[in-house]
C-alpha cells in the first residue's frame, strides 16, 4: 500500500476582536470518490490485459502511475516544512525549530523559547485591508495563537485556538498582495484567512514551522 502523503493544514477567521474557539465538525472529503473509481476502472482495465497474457507487472505499473497522478502537487502547493501537528506537552519547540534547519539567533525577528514563539508581524485587517503592526505570540501552553497591540500583551486583540488552524503556508501566489509574498505567509482557519508579513523571509519560514507544530484543525491525513 502507497502511504497518503500528508495533507496541509486550511480554511478562515473574520473577528479581530477575538479568539477563535474550536469547532468540530465530520470532515467528509468527497473529492476522494473519483479518484477511487479512477482506481478501480484502472485495476479492472489491468487485470483484463493480464487476462490475455500481459502478465501481472502491467497492472502493478497502472496501479503506481495512478498513484504518482494523484500524489504529484504544482509547485506552489508542495510542502516546504513539516506539515504535522505535535501534540506532546514535553516538545522543546526552539530545539524543534533548531532541527529543522533555521538558525533562529541570527534573526532578530522572532523570539523562540521551549513553549512559545513571539515576534511583530503585519497583519492585514480583515475590514479596510490594511497593514497594521501586531504583536503575536504563539503560546503551546494555552494552545493558541494570539496577537496583541504591543509587546506588553495586556489585552489580546485576537487570534485562535490550535483546534481551530488547519493550514499554514508561504504566500507564493501572492494571494495577500503584499508586495513582499517571500516574506508572506497565510494562517487558514475555520472561519478567516489571516495573511502575516514577517520581516524577513527566514522569519517568516520560523513562524510557519511553529505553528505547524500546533495546527490541528485538519487531522485527517
Amino acid at each position: 500500500m502507497v502511504a497518503r502523503s500528508p495533507r496541509p493544514l486550511s480554511e478562515a477567521n473574520n473577528c479581530d476582536a477575538t479568539i477563535e474557539a474550536p469547532k468540530f465538525a465530520n470532515g467528509m472529503d468527497s473529492s476522494a470518490s473519483p479518484a477511487v473509481a479512477d482506481n478501480k476502472r484502472a485495476s479492472s482495465n489491468s487485470q483484463d490485459t493480464a487476462s490475455a497474457g500481459s502478465g501481472s507487472g502491467n497492472s502493478g505499473s497502472g496501479g503506481s502511475t495512478a498513484s504518482d497522478r494523484k500524489r504529484v502537487l504544482p509547485k506552489h502547493q508542495r510542502p516546504l516544512t513539516r506539515y504535522l501537528p505535535i501534540f506532546s506537552p514535553d516538545l522543546n519547540l526552539r530545539h524543534h525549530i533548531e532541527t529543522a534547519g533555521h538558525q533562529i539567533d541570527p534573526c532578530p525577528h522572532v523570539f523562540v523559547d521551549a513553549h512559545s514563539c513571539r515576534g511583530y508581524l503585519h497583519k492585514l485587517g480583515a475590514t479596510f485591508h490594511a497593514w497594521s503592526r501586531r504583536w503575536f505570540v504563539l503560546d503551546r501552553q494555552r494552545s493558541a495563537l494570539i496577537y496583541y497591540s504591543d509587546k506588553s500583551e495586556r489585552k489580546p486583540r485576537g487570534g485562535a485556538y490550535f483546534a481551530t488552524i488547519d493550514e499554514v503556508y508561504l504566500d507564493h501566489l501572492n494571494a495577500s498582495k503584499s508586495g513582499r509574498p517571500h516574506c508572506t505567509f497565510i494562517v487558514k482557519t475555520k472561519k478567516r484567512s489571516y495573511n502575516l508579513q514577517a520581516a524577513s523571509d527566514s522569519a517568516a519560514r520560523i513562524w510557519i514551522d511553529a505553528i505547524i507544530t500546533g495546527a490541528q484543525g485538519n487531522l485527517d491525513y
